[in-house]
């Protein structure tokens, strides 16, 4: 069956701080609803109220809840200037990557996540995070990578061992590579480098 997944939205205080804090957990968050809503089978995404404008006499205390995930309006006599939020960034580098591409694997080991997709070019794209931050992983790549945070920055990591720290913002990494295979590659890899692996592979080995 196909499902929406609509009016999503993650509302924080108003008086938030702009780029620390809850701002970034809600962009952290609304990029994961995304790439969760990509993966399964689900047929629309709206995020709700993402910079809804109060009126001039109406206008938001500190401490009320808001969903304003893209702009923050804030109100300066009879203007209203819309400042742009980290949860800005994050939906547009999450949409921009996400475009056109097909699902191939979806998984998680140990609260560590990790979607593959394919790309109209042929190549494959990985989706890394984790529940908790500052998990190492290691991987080996055949192919050069381009990697883009979850704000939209770019870099490029060559072929060969890969170390990656793993945190609760995605990190996107396209490669090419086939996808299938890169999805058994890394379920085997995060599998190996995970605590309940390596404790149980130690008291089951001959």
């Amino acid at each position: 069956s196909i499902i929406g997944n609509g009016e999503s939205g993650l509302s924080i205080p108003y008086g938030s701080p702009f780029d620390q804090g809850l701002a970034i957990t809600q962009a952290e968050l609304t990029a994961r609803q995304l790439l969760i809503s990509k993966s399964g089978p689900v047929s629309h995404y709206e995020l709700h109220k993402p910079g809804r404008q109060p009126e001039p006499g109406n206008a938001l205390r500190d401490i009320n809840g808001a969903m304003y995930t893209v702009w923050k309006p804030v109100w300066f006599g009879k203007e209203v200037f819309h400042v742009p939020l980290p949860g800005g960034a994050a939906y547009a580098t999450a949409a921009k990557q996400l475009k056109f591409v097909k699902k191939i694997d979806y998984f998680n080991v140990a609260q560590k996540y990790c979607a593959v997709y394919t790309k109209p070019d042929g190549s494959a794209l990985v989706v890394l995070w984790s529940l908790k931050s500052d998990q190492p992983f290691t991987f080996d790549f055949t192919a050069p990578v381009k990697m883009v945070n979850t704000y939209g920055r770019e870099s490029d990591l060559p072929a060969g061992k890969a170390k990656l720290n793993l945190k609760e913002a995605p990190v996107y990494l396209t490669v090419k590579m086939p996808a299938k295979q890169l999805a058994e590659d890394l379920k085997k890899a995060l599998n190996e480098q995970s605590p309940q692996f390596a404790f149980s592979a130690f008291f089951t080995a001959p």
